[in-house]
């Protein structure tokens, strides 16, 4: 909606946890063990991410080298929950649609869902419950979209969460694989992954190609009740010709 503008997050913790620094969702052992039985929290990362973001026509005849090419976002309100842990999944649900119909697709499409993934024994029944949610509006198919999430790789990164996924969906969609979510042996008790349309991918899998395309998602929810969803797919075929005309 602009020539050109620059996205991203950062998160720098400046008090020392061993001071007793809580929010309430930190894992006990330090570890994120995403979707598990086994979770008690997110381990606490640091971070920076930064995109450079332009229109995929502009981008090609610059020269300049694509990644990825957004094809739909969305952004809504919790509205009233019970607490930070336990977010509304229709809200969440509702955004993912919205992202869904701003990109011009359907749940057919959709290869993988980054996840925010928090790692909490009553957060993710939540995520997992909006996005089959959503997904159930359009089909009753099972296991048809990978699911993972990279603060089972680095933590909760708190303010820069949200650019580390897209980062990650990025790195997805320009290598063609999906890297394990780590740390899922049994998955939380309160989610039937068997009957929903997910599933968890907990080692290196090719990225799977639907009808000529490949989509996947990132969601982002942050503490306040905002979530954000957002739909991106391949960049276009670069040759050595079209790069770095200028």
């Amino acid at each position: 909606r602009c020539r050109m503008a620059l996205a991203g997050g950062a998160s720098v913790t400046q008090t020392p946890f061993a001071e007793g620094f809580s929010v309430g969702f930190e894992s006990e052992e330090y570890i994120t063990r995403t979707f598990s039985e086994q979770s008690t929290g997110s381990a606490i990362a640091e971070g920076v991410g930064v995109l450079l973001l332009k229109g995929v026509k502009e981008a090609i005849k610059d020269g300049d080298p694509i990644y990825a090419v957004i094809k739909g976002t969305a952004i809504n309100q919790d509205g009233s929950s019970f607490g930070i842990a336990a977010p509304n999944y229709l809200a969440q649900a509702e955004v993912i649609q919205e992202a869904w119909k701003s990109a011009g697709i359907t749940a057919d499409d959709v290869s993988y869902i980054e996840a925010h993934g928090t790692g909490t024994q009553l957060g993710d029944p939540i995520e997992v419950n909006g996005i089959t949610t959503a997904f159930r509006t359009q089909t009753e198919a099972r296991q048809i979209c990978g699911i993972g999430s990279v603060k089972t790789n680095m933590g909760h990164a708190n303010e820069a969460s949200g650019i580390c996924g897209i980062v990650k969906s990025i790195l997805i969609l320009n290598k063609g694989v999906i890297p394990p979510s780590l740390n899922f042996n049994v998955p939380n008790m309160n989610i039937d992954f068997i009957n929903s349309p997910l599933y968890v991918v907990n080692r290196l899998t090719p990225l799977k190609t639907k009808r000529g395309r490949t989509y996947i998602g990132s969601s982002g929810f942050g503490m306040s009740g905002t979530n954000g969803h957002i739909v991106l797919t391949q960049a276009p075929v670069q040759t050595a010709s079209t790069l770095g005309n200028n």
